[in-house]
């Protein structure tokens, strides 16, 4: 408690009334929620139209040591947080997959897609994924190349590689108020299979059933 009021202090000393209401309700956004979640599925075996992006990206697929490089870089700026190096090792441990798009060599989007176990962020939890099912989570597009068509591109670009390592079926969620991703999955011909919800009060953390077709109860 000491710590957090000392960091309220800090923002009102450097940025004024503004940046102390900004601190505070970016503290309570992380600590205090109610969110609802949709999940799709997407069968490997169907129809898998390319859907390209605006530019000429290139589409890159392997385990991450480049994508771990750019985030610490760009996002993290040498400190990655405790949650972001726990999803790394569970990723490492269990073999996940790295989807991104580049130009010119420099990553402008990437996704990442699990699979045996995974830790969500959102959650807070590592869960087991039913065998042979891929989960696609932590997408991230450069500001400046938004809005080009790379968040589809790489899910429907993945789907060939996922099948060539034994993987049947690919899964995702999205948050019920993210209205164009989810008009995105339904573009790719996912299927809505399930609702979740995710209720965080600080310390609290209380989450619905997850989808038994995706996941094993750990």
């Amino acid at each position: 408690m000491k710590n957090i009021i000392h960091k309220i202090i800090k923002s009102y000393r450097k940025d004024g009334f503004e940046g102390l209401l900004t601190k505070s309700k970016n503290y309570l956004s992380e600590k205090v929620y109610f969110r609802k979640y949709i999940w799709f599925e997407k069968d490997l075996a169907g129809p898998a139209p390319i859907l390209y992006p605006k530019i000429e990206a290139q589409f890159v697929f392997d385990s991450g040591q480049k994508i771990n490089e750019f985030l610490d870089e760009r996002i993290y700026h040498g400190n990655p947080p405790d949650d972001e190096k726990y999803e790394r090792k569970i990723a490492l441990e269990n073999g996940h997959f790295i989807t991104s798009a580049q130009l010119n060599g420099k990553i402008i989007c990437y996704r990442k897609i699990g699979r045996n176990n995974v830790y969500i962020k959102n959650f807070d939890k590592t869960v087991k994924l039913i065998k042979g099912t891929a989960f696609a989570y932590s997408l991230y597009t450069d500001p400046e190349y938004r809005k080009l068509g790379l968040a589809g591109f790489l899910l429907s670009k993945s789907i060939e590689p996922l099948k060539n390592n034994g993987l049947t079926k690919m899964a995702n969620q999205v948050r019920s108020s993210n209205i164009a991703a989810i008009n995105l999955v339904k573009k790719c011909n996912w299927s809505q299979i399930a609702e979740s919800w995710h209720v965080k009060f600080f310390g609290l953390n209380i989450i619905s059933r997850l989808p038994s077709s995706i996941f094993i109860d750990k």
